[in-house]
């Protein structure tokens, strides 16, 4: 146990009594399924052997420089079919662009830090808002809390006496051929392509020797 943070790959692994390093710097991770994420850290730290250490000249500004590494995508330099690896060879090729003025570098930094900022302002409000709303689903969907203007009562019916159900028929892929006029939700599209609610049917099919809407399971 100790008060400085290990970052590795995957972020902060834990502590250490004695900090190895000092001071802000970029981190790469280069081994395993996050090889290539960027990172920026501060203060004072240690770093594991999976992860590349980036130290700048003083005329980079090291935010300009990370965010972009972060456009450049490192995770596409990535090899390996068991454990993907970026190299500190393959980093130190990279050919970037930066403005002269590093008053420039540091002006589009702060820009896009206050970007991240809102951004993750606003996925806080989302999660508190769908929160807020799951609450009030459980109360106004069991008849526990009402709207003003209603005090009618409640009844209970099981779903099989207030709803018709019907199954998808099924539909071999030999008859499905890709170019044709006939709607068609398949079972994969669930959740993918289309959302809980669907509006519109994207998908068409020429569907041979059948009439109805296809379900595909």
């Amino acid at each position: 146990l100790g008060n400085y943070p290990i970052y590795g790959s995957t972020g902060s692994i834990g502590y250490r009594i004695q900090p190895d390093y000092s001071g802000d710097k970029v981190l790469i991770a280069r081994v395993g399924a996050n090889a290539g994420t960027v990172n920026k850290v501060s203060g004072k730290y240690c770093v594991s052997d999976n992860t590349l250490i980036i130290t700048y000249q003083s005329e980079i500004d090291i935010n300009f420089s990370y965010y972009q590494l972060i456009n450049f995508k490192l995770n596409k330099l990535t090899f390996g079919s068991g454990r993907p690896l970026v190299t500190g060879s393959q980093i130190r090729k990279l050919t970037l662009a930066f403005p002269k003025d590093k008053s420039e570098q540091t002006a589009i930094a702060t820009v896009l830090s206050d970007t991240d900022a809102l951004i993750e302002h606003l996925g806080k409000l989302i999660a508190k808002k769908k929160a807020i709303k799951q609450g009030a689903m459980q109360q106004l969907l069991t008849g526990k809390k009402r709207l003003p203007g209603f005090s009618g009562e409640w009844k209970e019916k099981k779903l099989k006496n207030i709803a018709d159900f019907l199954k998808g028929r099924g539909l071999s892929k030999s008859k499905l051929l890709y170019d044709g006029n006939f709607s068609c939700i398949l079972y994969g599209e669930l959740f993918t392509t289309y959302s809980r609610i669907i509006k519109e049917i994207k998908s068409k099919n020429k569907i041979q020797n059948y009439n109805y809407l296809v379900l595909f399971f």
